[in-house]
């Protein structure tokens, strides 16, 4: 997701699409957000060049030393503001985070997203994990490290694998427990 209020200008990937790590996935047009940062980066230069100013009419006992504190404090708080737009400009562009590939594509190039809400699902795929509901009496000889062969029905293939977390309680209904596992 993102809190950006910004049109996506580049989309690089579409759903089932693989990328590697630090691969550029959605860029937003930021132009105005650039704008924000070039005024605050003159108005940072205004209030430097104005407490250096205060700094040499200090010397001559022109100014009080309260002036150059508020001129200071001016230059500190567009200092800030440039650090804060340099944030924004820094999600202008989402890069992977990991190699994988896009599981879920929520947007389309020219949209502009609402802020928070999911815009890309991806998935790490070079270590798949499943989720397993399995018979809770099955807790006598299933622990983490486990190993097991499942049946996947869709491919009708068996394949090997290993627990890695059980969930901490037993649906007292069904009496049946939540595992991950990953492939071996």
């Amino acid at each position: 997701s993102t809190d950006l209020f910004a049109r996506i200008s580049t989309l690089t990937v579409r759903e089932g699409d693989s990328f590697k790590a630090g691969e550029q996935l959605i860029a937003f047009n930021c132009a105005a957000v650039k704008a924000e940062r070039k005024a605050a980066a003159a108005e940072h230069l205004a209030q430097k060049l104005d407490y250096e100013n205060k700094l040499v009419l200090k010397k001559h006992s022109a100014v009080g030393q309260h002036e150059i504190n508020i001129a200071l404090a001016l230059t500190d708080k567009a200092a800030a503001e440039i650090e804060r737009l340099d944030a924004r400009l820094s999600q202008c562009v989402i890069n992977a985070p990991f190699e994988g590939r896009v599981a879920e594509l929520l947007v389309h190039q020219h949209e502009m997203p609402a802020a928070g809400n999911p815009i890309l699902r991806i998935i790490n795929d070079t270590s798949l994990e499943i989720d397993l509901i399995v018979p809770s009496d099955w807790l006598s000889w299933l622990g983490k490290d486990a190993q097991f062969t499942f049946q996947v029905d869709e491919t009708q293939k068996q394949y090997d694998g290993y627990v890695i977390r059980l969930n901490a309680a037993v649906d007292p209904v069904s009496q049946t427990i939540k595992i991950r596992a990953r492939f071996a």
